[in-house]
């Protein structure tokens, strides 16, 4: 059954227009007109659960469509109920059990147990608060404390601007808020026994309050527990970022409504981490280290500093590289091409591959130079951990590294990445020949022929340098010059693990 109630005066003008309208689509509805003060007295005593209303005029209500039957509109419907004033102000209240809901002249042994009782009540029927101002005496004593609904007041929309580099200003980027000019709030008041007690409590919002699906995250439900904490740890341990680590906690917890916490929450806390680290991570780095070599034999770690006292070379290689090396070191990488971006450090792996074809770690170095005394130091401690010297080394072009590895492992052999080396034929042979596909077919049958002997090889290459005119390409003389450094026609009496290059795997 469909009730409308009006204002006498408007149910006059509108009865033939508006609810011929609604018979017309065959709604079954009954006028009348009813006395009421309030919505809530609308559904007090006749009994409405779901009340429309349109707006006051002339000091009575303006009811749209009331119904005992209809469902309820939203969610949040269930745990609140909405009231609207005679200035037409919205407001929600909320429905709870009743020893949850503060009251006027109640009393609490402390400040921050009459806090945490309105937090309570706060998460229980779906709003967030803040700690709003205080008052207290000469000795710091809160004498009176204000605890509000999160969206209290409202931002300030003037706008604001911060110096920058050169002593000019920029306007702040705008953000977004949800401040209402909500008024609910709680007030505590110290009494003579040291008590405090409830001097107002301010139950009404001018917001719709949150959904009871949406109530795990708000900000008064979330919490980053330890468990949190030690699994977003351990992720940045294996460089899982913030949001990734949310959603694997996610998965773990059957939902993200199970977290306890939200992603930006996870993030929040990584920053805090990585703040926390800034300044201390070299050291954390170094005793974590010589904590493992005390305790394990097999973990072999050094380090040196500058004049500065900075960190400038790191070196280390624990029980299970070691062991690899052991098995799978008749050819180990030397690749110097990662950096780090903060400290400007170069991290040098010594990699090779397994029976499965598939990349292993030997060890790994941090350097601050690459130039030919960082590279002898790594070297050096890289046969003082294995123990010996690999047979074979495959490294880019880098000159210091020839250097340092002629000086250090003597009697290893050293090869030139091809990958770095064919990477720059389209350079170095301009742009005309780069574009040319059949040059380009001609000499990689000539380079990556595994096949082929040292003399067909330079019959090969001849034939393409001459079929196209290159005698006159500088680069392209010094590598056949260079060709037993790196075309491994010139390493068929040395294993190789069938491997060319290093930095393209």
């Amino acid at each position: 059954m469909t009730i409308v109630v009006f204002n006498k005066v408007v149910l006059k003008k509108l009865f033939l227009i508006g609810f011929a309208l609604l018979a017309l689509f065959g709604w079954s509805v009954y006028i009348c007109y009813l006395e009421i003060s309030s919505r809530t007295h609308l559904q007090s005593i006749y009994g409405f659960k779901h009340v429309q209303v349109a707006c006051w005029v002339n000091e009575t209500y303006v009811i749209g469509v009331c119904s005992a039957d209809a469902p309820d509109a939203n969610e949040s419907e269930k745990d609140c109920r909405m009231d609207i004033s005679p200035g037409g102000t919205k407001y929600w209240y909320t429905k709870c059990d009743r020893s949850l809901r503060p009251y006027e002249g109640q009393m609490f042994n402390t400040l921050e147990d009459g806090i945490q009782f309105y937090t309570k009540y706060a998460a229980t029927t779906g709003f967030d608060v803040r700690r709003s101002s205080d008052k207290k005496n000469n000795f710091g004593i809160v004498l009176k404390k204000d605890v509000v609904c999160s969206r209290q007041g409202f931002k300030e929309t003037r706008g604001k601007e911060t110096l920058v580099e050169g002593g000019c200003s920029e306007k702040k980027r705008r953000q977004t808020t949800n401040r209402v000019g909500c008024g609910a709030r709680i007030v505590m008041k110290i009494v003579c026994d040291g008590r405090y007690k409830v001097h107002k409590f301010e139950e009404r919002h001018t917001h719709c309050l949150c959904e009871e699906s949406h109530k795990p995250f708000m900000k008064v439900n979330r919490k980053l527990e330890i468990a949190h904490q030690e699994f977003i740890t351990k992720c940045e341990k294996a460089n899982v970022g913030a949001s990734k680590s949310f959603d694997i906690y996610a998965e773990m917890v059957g939902g993200p409504e199970n977290v306890g916490a939200t992603q930006q929450d996870f993030k929040n806390y990584r920053r805090e981490l990585l703040a926390y680290m800034k300044w201390g991570d070299v050291q954390m780095i170094i005793s974590n280290y010589l904590e493992q070599k005390t305790y394990c034999a097999d973990m072999y770690f050094e380090y040196e500093v500058n004049a500065n006292d900075q960190l400038a070379r790191v070196f280390w290689a624990d029980g299970m590289t070691r062991k690899n090396y052991g098995a799978f070191g008749d050819v180990v990488f030397f690749d110097a091409t990662y950096k780090t971006n903060r400290y400007h450090l170069v991290f040098v792996p010594f990699t090779g591959v397994d029976n499965h074809k598939r990349c292993v770690t030997f060890a790994a170095a941090l350097i601050d130079k690459e130039d030919v005394e960082s590279y002898s130091w790594a070297l050096k401690h890289f046969k003082n951990a294995m123990g010996t010297a690999p047979p074979l080394l495959i490294t880019d072009q880098d000159p210091a590294m020839k250097i340092a590895i002629a000086d250090m492992f003597g009697g290893s052999r050293h090869r030139y990445c091809m990958w770095h080396i064919m990477t720059k034929v389209s350079k170095k042979v301009g742009a005309d020949m780069s574009k040319n596909n059949e040059f380009r077919r001609a000499l990689n049958s000539v380079v990556w022929n595994k096949k082929s002997t040292r003399t067909e090889f330079e019959i090969g290459w001849k034939t393409v340098i001459g079929k196209y005119n290159l005698h006159e390409n500088q680069w392209l003389t010094r590598m056949y010059e260079e060709r037993a450094s790196w075309v491994p026609a010139f390493f068929d009496d040395v294993f190789m693990g069938g491997l060319l290059r290093t930095t393209s795997r």
